[in-house]
């Protein structure tokens, strides 16, 4: 069995950064070249693309009443988060609707903001549907099909730039939603933004414990079935590791979340299996709550005892905007040194 420890619960105090802002409006930044460490200028590139989106104007919703974002694809992790912290910080739910229907709820005294990175016929229909309900509309995504639409109805429309990696574009739009809902009076959403660059910029190079844990994840990934376990506000990253596992070490990868992950799941997952006798299971957590934290331990207790291998990958940060950005930023790291990048 391969060794955890949690034996470092020492919480972050963050601060108060000030970020200052690019003078210019532009999406993309060319990374300095004077560095050999492809994981530091892949992270760098990452915080530029943010810091300079937050530079930007953006539009925003008056007099709102209910708010949603709409997503068909895996984009739908930038909504996640942000979903999430406004459930903690916001004066008002903003849920994710997922997939092109669109609830009974959604009327004209609801605003949507529609995000997609494939800007596919699902994109557009979503918007079609809003538009027959009368619901005001801010649409993230690449120019195409859908920013077509948005332009023919008179719809807000934010362009996406294309060239994004799938964490850049995610990244972006935890931006981009973060000043819309700031801006549009729901929740305070950008200035925490703000502090995360500060954050984010602090932990390149990645610290020591984090590149052991990282380490020990890549060491024995390959040839396993993975199961990531995430706490509910890390969901958000938890989904753009599924996704860059998958696709770059070509194996089934499960994800599931704490506290919702109950004892018959994790019974479920620590009974033998032939189809899964390889299981690892990642953990992805953050020390935050006391409840939390002893779900967490008593979960990974259970399954580590059932002799399932076992690895534990701390994200720091104070909030879920912080955390999950940083998640973002190491999944990133570990796709690269699988894929041989780096």
């Amino acid at each position: 069995m391969i060794p955890y420890d949690r034996t470092d619960n020492k919480t972050r105090d963050d601060g108060n950064n000030n970020i200052g802002t690019w003078p210019c409006a532009g999406y993309m930044s060319t990374a300095s070249n004077t560095s050999n460490d492809g994981a530091y200028l892949a992270s760098k590139r990452f915080i530029d693309t943010l810091e300079n989106l937050l530079s930007m104007d953006y539009p925003r919703f008056t007099n709102v009443e209910k708010i949603c974002i709409v997503d068909p694809d895996v984009t739908s992790s930038a909504a996640m988060v942000l979903s999430e912290f406004a459930n903690d910080c916001g004066r008002m739910p903003v849920p994710l609707i997922k997939g092109s229907n669109i609830p009974a709820w959604v009327d004209d005294h609801t605003c949507a903001i529609v995000t997609s990175y494939y800007d596919d016929d699902q994109t557009v229909r979503c918007i079609e549907e809003l538009i027959r309900r009368n619901t005001r509309i801010v649409c993230i995504s690449k120019r195409g099909e859908a920013s077509q639409l948005c332009d023919d109805e008179d719809i807000q429309f934010m362009e996406l730039q294309d060239g994004l990696t799938l964490q850049e574009a995610v990244g972006s739009m935890v931006t981009m939603i973060s000043c819309i809902l700031q801006g549009s009076d729901v929740c305070g959403s950008k200035d925490p933004m703000m502090r995360s660059i500060g954050f984010l910029k602090e932990h390149i190079p990645l610290p020591r414990r984090t590149k052991k844990e990282l380490t020990s994840i890549i060491k024995n990934i390959r040839g396993n079935n993975v199961l990531l376990i995430s706490l509910s506000d890390l969901r958000g990253s938890s989904a753009v590791w599924k996704s860059y596992l998958s696709a770059t070490i070509g194996e089934p990868i499960f994800n599931t979340e704490l506290p919702e992950f109950d004892h018959n799941e994790i019974v479920g997952w620590c009974n033998e299996n032939v189809n899964a006798e390889n299981m690892l299971a990642v953990v992805i957590y953050n020390y935050s709550i006391h409840l939390l934290d002893v779900i967490v331990e008593s979960a990974t207790d259970v399954i580590a005892d059932s002799g399932r291998n076992i690895l534990m990958i701390r994200v720091d940060g104070s909030n879920a905007i912080e955390r999950n950005l940083y998640g973002i930023m190491m999944s990133y790291h570990i796709a690269q040194y699988l894929e041989g990048q780096i």
